[in-house]
């Protein structure tokens, strides 16, 4: 192992560092679901939740998004919209994640039709761009789509 050879200061600096690379990418991912639960909560409504938690689900386990991951984001959403049928999101998603990833552009285009575009793009953002925006343009960008003049939200 490479940390054999190390004397013992610098492990633990070099720990430190792989500590750090992770909690970073956690706190990455804690803003990005944080983001997708505020874009997803808006369409959460009766009538299309499940496909909505299904779709999601799909297109979650194509960008490699870990089962775990996707659960509690989903159920996260359902819990702050008061969705009592848990049960069938969860089962909604487990089936979706056990199904082929090929299927992906059947999640994408349930999307499409249930995420208004902006939230949409936002959504593909997280995954699709090379210079994925800050979290402080997400918000322009959020804060722009919100006060747009004749939009009703």
């Amino acid at each position: 192992m490479v940390f054999d050879s190390l004397p013992k200061e610098e492990e633990s600096q070099s720990k430190g560092k792989s500590d750090q690379g992770s909690k970073s990418s956690e706190t990455a991912w804690q803003i990005k679901k944080e983001k997708i639960i505020e874009i997803i909560r808006k369409s959460w409504t009766e009538g299309q939740r499940q496909e909505l938690a299904m779709c999601l689900a799909g297109f979650l386990a194509k960008q490699g998004i870990p089962w775990p991951e996707a659960a509690n984001l989903i159920l996260e959403v359902a819990s702050l919209c008061n969705d009592s049928e848990t049960r069938q999101r969860m089962a909604a998603i487990k089936a979706t994640y056990e199904k082929d990833k090929k299927a992906s552009g059947e999640s994408y285009r349930g999307l499409e039709e249930m995420l208004r575009p902006e939230d949409l793009q936002i959504l593909t953002s997280f995954f699709y761009s090379p210079h994925a925006p800050s979290v402080e343009q997400f918000e322009f960008i959020l804060y722009r789509n919100t006060n747009l003049p004749g939009l009703n939200l």
